[in-house]
């Protein structure tokens, strides 16, 4: 009967330890998403769009492009080169970005086209027309229409 109270006490606490590590997790992720936003609301970039495909077996960004940086207008500090699954510069000078985006800009975006992303800006304008990208929300990513 000892043994089984002591099973027990232990199996509440690592449920309780367990509760616990998914709140740290979440409140973690909550302010990287909010922090990596604010990087990237400011970030101000021209881009042609190399390549574009959707990502399977992501559920939460899907809809990728591989954009050749022609113009960045900000020094990106090392922390910022990538925010996976929604963004990544995959080269060390910065000069392609993978981009996670909705459904529509997706839809909308063609092999060669202009992208452009204007400081202070949630969204990208593609030939000169813009789409809302990132959510108002400060720890939600994508527009509520994602997807």
């Amino acid at each position: 009967m000892k043994s089984l109270k002591l099973v027990f006490l232990t199996i509440v606490f690592q449920c309780c330890n367990y509760s616990g590590h998914v709140s740290y997790i979440n409140s973690d992720l909550s302010k990287n998403i909010e922090k990596r936003k604010v990087f990237f609301i400011d970030l101000e970039f021209e881009a042609k769009i190399i390549s574009k495909y959707v990502h399977e077996k992501s559920s939460i960004s899907p809809f990728r492009l591989d954009l050749e940086i022609i113009k960045i207008y900000e020094e990106v500090d090392l922390s910022n080169v990538q925010f996976s699954p929604y963004y990544a510069f995959t080269s060390l000078n910065l000069d392609t970005l993978n981009l996670s985006v909705t459904k529509e800009i997706y839809e909308e975006a063609s092999q060669g086209y202009d992208l452009q992303k204007e400081k202070g800006s949630n969204g990208v304008f593609i030939q000169g027309i813009m789409y809302e990208l990132l959510n108002s929300k400060k720890n939600v990513w994508f527009v509520s229409d994602a997807f």
